[in-house]
């Protein structure tokens, strides 16, 4: 719920990258350190949309936060760009599960006994 009262979030390092995720949820830009190797896939997705910018370094952050922080508009389109991505990936789990289900075919009741 924290992420969904600020205004920017930084993921500090990919143990904690899931945090990225879920501000992208709350419809917030993302600023994450250079290595997000757990969550590439998300982290490529959110830099394409332009809602998730990577820096180095503290000088690199401080920037990055306060033109974020003066910028409302900035700050709003990318976190539009954010929940946009998040919405057209809702459900991947689901579709990945049914498609492992068909590949399996039909469960045999009578195997589980």
């Amino acid at each position: 719920a924290v992420a969904g009262e600020g205004a920017v979030l930084w993921v500090v390092s990919p143990a904690v990258s899931r945090a990225g995720v879920e501000a992208a949820v709350w419809g917030r830009p993302v600023l994450c350190g250079p290595s997000m190797f757990n969550f590439a896939d998300v982290v490529e997705r959110l830099a394409a949309a332009g809602a998730l910018q990577t820096v180095h370094g503290a000088a690199g952050l401080c920037a990055a936060l306060r033109a974020l922080l003066d910028d409302a508009q900035e700050r709003q389109r990318r976190g539009q760009a954010a929940l946009a991505v998040m919405e057209r990936n809702r459900g991947a789990l689901a579709a990945v599960v049914e498609a492992v289900q068909c590949l399996l075919g039909p469960a045999d009741p009578a195997a589980q006994r």
